[in-house]
């Protein structure tokens, strides 16, 4: 560790279960914030896992709904009802629920011909349920309008729509906006206003000759769209070739096909980037009491060879019981425009940009809203869950084999009824490393195991309050040197997960603390910060028994983790 001039301590304050991902995102009235906070610390006492029995379990799980030749919900199915069939191979059902919300009143008779009750017979709406409603507004594809028409649908749900038992939440993929789950809207309100574009790497040309956006590399690169291959190679010709150089000529072709592939990786991130902001949403949504909703307001961004991305995000809001709704906020699409004339198929554009916010509405019994202009209207209706819905639960026959699994569901009842429900998974091998951060946490907390995959030092001391009881003082340094630094908005971005632990002298718990350090340095402030280090303190009361101190600390942008023991009167 280098020296330590000064003590640099940053008083603490208690975190939301539904804490941001980093500084810049806290939520904030919009006249108090001038520009993103550097450091935030939320912290909140550690409740450790409690003791289960872990079953080794492939199960996926599917929801389904099922709708008559009216469009109505259909209630009193049972599992012998439904086939399913994990790359066309059938398999049975091995878990079986159906899922009604606690508004709705049968209005369509199911299958087994149960007489329909009549409007008086009918159960009368539930009072108003609570709900926990995420908004993920897209701010960095598409362009000016498709982004007015989200913040415009979601400010009107905000002003009108809520209930007072909701809580809503804002997410952004750039990361410069995000509000926690709140009640008021005037907080909601005020972090809309500052949603802006955000154009980032992939959704504007890249390149000179031909000019190709991440869109058009992509469908260029999986051979989707020749129309719009015709048009980048008459592009390279006309830049690259004299009309009679028939070499020249002829090498476009394949120049275009190497090119376009070159440019979809290194644009790639933003749907990265993208869909790691909607997997944080659904985490915090599973935390939720209340009937969870993700709605993505979004044009739709490129998701075609990320399936193990996007196959753990609907098993997680499978797992959750968490509904996904989504609205094409590009509106009606018949022929789009790019520079110099370049055009695209819009049926590809159609077909390849909401795939994944089409793929998530059928997986998990929501909507999916596109080809309109009404997305303000249609919003309202994508903040409810399925009246009925049937979540369904198959073992698949082979060993995980880390391919993409094609999934259909069949109706044995005779009728004309239409089926919405995921169309595959990704069956990978679970792997230790594989667990989440928090679990590894835990791991490490209750270890005596040293792990220095971060440079830290724990020093831990009695503490005089005045004439307040006595406490113990600990202080965690770390050496910023030694992390890495994501890069959002010319700044640096990293974000510290602390666990500090008292412990009596035999390592049973006595009391436990956990914070999240949000860091959004200035170049500036991360040059200062390499040479006297970083410092986070926190205090307990102390114990009248001996004591000793365990510091578990994860950084986000590596997924490192140090472990340390700070040992004071036990030996």
């Amino acid at each position: 560790m280098k020296p330590l001039p000064s003590l640099l301590a940053y008083s603490l304050s208690y975190f939301f279960v539904c804490a941001p991902v980093f500084a810049q995102a806290t939520s904030q009235p919009a006249q108090e914030v001038k520009e993103p906070r550097e450091i935030t610390i939320r912290y909140g006492p550690y409740k450790p896992p409690s003791a289960t029995f872990a079953v080794e379990s492939n199960l996926v799980e599917l929801r389904v709904t099922v709708r008559d030749a009216k469009g109505r919900p259909v209630a009193g199915l049972a599992a012998s009802d439904f086939q399913i069939f994990d790359n066309n191979g059938p398999r049975p059902v091995e878990f079986f629920s159906e899922e009604k919300s606690p508004a709705h009143s049968p209005e369509s008779p199911s299958p087994r011909q149960k007489p329909e009750r009549s409007a008086a017979d009918a159960a009368p709406p539930s009072a108003t349920h609570p709900r926990c409603i995420a908004l993920f507004i897209d701010d960095t594809h598409g362009g000016i309008r498709p982004l007015d028409q989200s913040k415009r649908a979601a400010e009107k749900f905000i002003s009108s729509g809520m209930q007072p038992s909701d809580r809503v939440a804002i997410f952004t993929d750039s990361g410069t906006v995000t509000v926690d789950f709140t009640s008021d809207s005037a907080v909601l309100l005020a972090g809309l206003g500052r949603v802006t574009l955000h154009v980032q790497r992939g959704a504007a040309p890249l390149s000179d000759c031909p000019t190709l956006t991440a869109y058009q590399a992509y469908v260029i690169a999986n051979h989707l769209d020749q129309w719009a291959k015709d048009a980048a190679v008459a592009e390279a010709i006309s830049c690259k070739c004299l009309p009679d150089d028939k070499v020249c000529i002829a090498n476009q072709d394949p120049f275009v096909d190497d090119y376009a592939n070159a440019i979809w990786v290194q644009s790639k991130g933003s749907s990265l980037a993208a869909l790691d902001v909607l997997r944080i949403a659904v985490r915090q949504l599973a935390a939720a009491p209340e009937e969870r909703i993700l709605v993505i307001l979004s044009p739709g961004f490129v998701t075609g060879d990320m399936q193990p991305q996007t196959s753990a995000i609907l098993d997680a809001a499978l797992r959750a019981r968490i509904i996904i709704n989504s609205i094409d906020s590009e509106g009606m699409v018949s022929q789009t425009e790019y520079p110099e004339g370049r055009r695209i198929d819009p049926a590809v554009r159609q077909m390849v940009l909401p795939e994944f916010m089409a793929a998530a509405a059928a997986a998990t019994g929501g909507q999916f809203i596109m080809n309109t202009n009404d997305v303000i209207g249609r919003m309202q209706a994508v903040v409810s869950v399925p009246e009925v819905s049937y979540l369904l639960g198959f073992t698949p026959v082979s060993r995980p084999d880390d391919k993409y699994h094609e999934l259909k569901v069949k109706l044995s009842a005779a009728g004309n009824y239409t089926l919405q429900s995921r169309a595959g998974y990704f069956y990978a091998e679970k792997k230790d490393e594989g667990s989440t951060a928090q679990e590894r946490i835990n791991r490490e907390a209750f270890t005596r195991d040293q792990l220095a995959q971060i440079p830290v030092v724990v020093h831990a001391s009695p503490h005089a309050a005045g004439k307040g009881p006595a406490t113990i003082l600990v202080v965690v340094s770390v050496d910023v040197s030694g992390l890495k630094f994501a890069t959002r908005g010319g700044r640096k971005v990293q974000q510290l997960t602390f666990l500090t632990l008292l412990e009596d002298c035999t390592g049973n718990l006595i009391a436990g603390k956990e914070a999240i350090m949000d860091l959004y340095l200035k170049p500036k402030t991360l040059a200062r910060f390499k040479t006297e280090g970083l410092h986070a303190t926190l205090t307990f009361p102390a114990p009248k028994a001996p004591y000793q101190i365990r510091e578990v600390v994860r950084d986000t942008v590596q997924d490192h983790i140090a472990a340390a023991n700070a040992s004071t009167d036990c030996r």
